[in-house]
């Protein structure tokens, strides 16, 4: 769904309305942030772990560095998604992910 399309449905304001109400209202953004990407990054970092057991991985001394890349990814795709095809982003994924695996 794009942008215009989520917003049209109001799915970002009620999303926004729940968390605030939810008790997050007293909460600083930057800590509502630094723990979504501390939750990320430690789930890449999962992933990659299991990912160097299997053999799947370039260089498995640099797991830190793929859990940041990772999330930079995601920040990109969030972006990406707004104005480019779904081909153009599953090229961009696979380009991005032929650097680690």
């Amino acid at each position: 769904m794009r942008y215009k399309e989520f917003n049209a449905s109001k799915v970002l304001e009620d999303c926004i309305s729940l968390f605030w109400k939810n008790g997050y209202s007293s909460c600083s953004i930057n800590r509502i942030v630094d723990r979504y990407f501390g939750n990320m990054r430690a789930s890449y970092l999962q992933v990659l772990r299991h990912a160097v057991e299997k053999g799947e991985i370039k260089h498995p001394k640099k797991l830190d560095e793929y859990a940041d890349f990772l999330v930079g990814i995601i920040f990109g795709i969030s972006v990406l998604y707004k104005v480019k095809s779904r081909d153009e982003l599953q090229a961009y994924i696979d380009d991005q992910l032929s650097m680690i695996v």
